[in-house]
């Protein structure tokens, strides 16, 4: 984990991020990634999906990143040197990569102000093509289904 990372989502289903400020992470504020361990989990799912990012304000980010971590370098380097406020590494299964994701996985960015973004196309990435990566936010500003409220019961005493 790259440190100065703001939120990190990773192998996560159905999150939704909102109304939040968020600024002050050297590396990156926001940052949604597949996380592949090895696991005997069969209900383990690595590739992020139906997230939802909407309505947050960004500020100063990416000021001093961690490029000792790989994916902080590889970040560093694909963006020039201008960190995102949003990144996400485009892994998903290879079927998806390459016919795209169902409607209700795919991710989604709204009214998050004037936040930069990249994302990677792992495909291109991997096979040295040009424009590995994209800052086009308009692909993902869909409808945003809220999900519903998580309420967590504290016991007394803690």
């Amino acid at each position: 984990m790259p440190r100065g990372t703001g939120i990190i989502i990773q192998a996560n289903s159905d999150v939704e991020v909102f109304d939040n400020d968020i600024s002050g992470n050297g590396t990156v504020n926001l940052s949604i990634v597949t996380y592949s361990a090895e696991t005997n989990d069969e209900n383990y799912y690595p590739h992020p999906k139906s997230i939802q990012v909407h309505g947050n304000r960004f500020g100063n980010g990416g000021f001093d990143p961690d490029t000792d971590k790989a994916i902080a370098g590889i970040l560093y380097e694909l963006s020039e040197g201008n960190m995102p406020d949003i990144f996400w590494d485009g892994i998903m299964p290879l079927t998806q990569m390459i016919f795209g994701q169902p409607d209700e996985e795919k991710l989604v960015l709204s009214n998050n102000g004037d936040a930069s973004f990249m994302a990677l196309k792992p495909i291109k990435y991997m096979l040295s093509l040009p424009n590995v990566t994209t800052s086009d936010t308009e692909p993902y500003n869909r409808k945003i289904n809220p999900l519903s409220a998580v309420v967590m019961e504290i016991p007394e005493g803690i």
